[in-house]
């Protein structure tokens, strides 16, 4: 129950700061969360998705220093969760530039 709580919690930060964020691929809607979750996107990555300039979206996405210095920290489960948040994204910019 707490964790079905917790993960509303952030479904609905995502919602409020996501303009299209229900119109959007469950794919891109679960990296969106995990990244509200885990404090890991910023405002300019927010701008980015907001004004549909996914192809932007992952340069900025990763540009986050907790990313940058996580294999130095010995954090590489950092690394791992970001990346895969960040190809959820590139496949919908992909998707986007192919029609798709």
């Amino acid at each position: 129950d707490l964790f079905d709580h917790d993960m509303q919690t952030y479904i609905n930060r995502a919602r409020a700061r996501i303009g299209d964020f229900d119109e959007l691929p469950a794919s891109v809607q679960e990296g969106i969360v995990n990244a509200f979750y885990r404090g890991d996107i910023g405002p300019q990555t927010i701008k980015l998705i907001n004004e549909d300039r996914w192809n932007e979206v992952v340069d900025e996405y990763l540009n986050h220093n907790g990313y940058r210095t996580a294999r130095d920290r010995g954090m590489g489960g950092i690394v791992t969760r970001m990346d895969a948040n960040a190809q959820r994204f590139r496949d919908f910019a992909e998707g986007l530039e192919e029609g798709r």
